[in-house]
């Protein structure tokens, strides 16, 4: 199974789906925020029939420039996204920035996607530590990330360049 990452600009906008993405800023250099989702449980359920398609989506401060991991078709209310290093976003940090978004959507076919659950936190209270924890969501449910800082020119980031060539392969 191949791994993906959307981006887009708002949850009624066409995705553009690009192979092992991780946001960057231009220059690797700087500090960033990296985040990792490998499942949740007992998640609200969206759906009437069927099982719901989830996804999340990640943000900093609400930013509309939002990075989402791939859904997973059928994943129901126990959703795994896995631990793979390659479905890592990566989001730069910037020193007037207040707080990481993750939310977990319904991928619809017929309409707008449907709201699961909301994850904030303050980036004041993220550190440095890999391990992954779980955390509430705001509609019930819970979210096992992994969620922490990371500086310098590590290889796990691509540039916006090599992003922009990507999509073209």
């Amino acid at each position: 199974a191949s791994s993906f990452i959307r981006l887009f600009t708002s949850p009624f906008d066409s995705r553009l789906d690009l192979p092992y993405l991780r946001i960057s800023m231009a220059e690797s250099e700087g500090e960033r925020l990296v985040v990792v989702v490998e499942c949740a449980e007992s998640i609200r359920n969206t759906q009437s029939f069927g099982s719901q398609d989830p996804y999340v989506s990640v943000s900093i401060d609400g930013d509309q420039n939002a990075a989402a991991m791939d859904t997973v078709l059928g994943g129901g209310t126990e959703p795994v996204w896995g631990d793979d290093l390659k479905k890592r976003v990566c989001l730069p940090l910037e020193g007037r920035q207040k707080a990481l978004f993750i939310r977990l959507w319904h991928k619809s076919t017929f309409r707008a996607d449907d709201s699961i659950g909301c994850l904030t936190l303050d980036l004041e209270t993220i550190g440095t530590d890999e391990a992954p924890t779980w955390h509430e969501l705001d509609t019930g449910g819970k979210i096992k990330c992994a969620i922490y800082r990371k500086t310098g020119g590590e290889d796990d980031v691509i540039t916006e360049t090599e992003r922009r060539q990507s999509t073209w392969d």
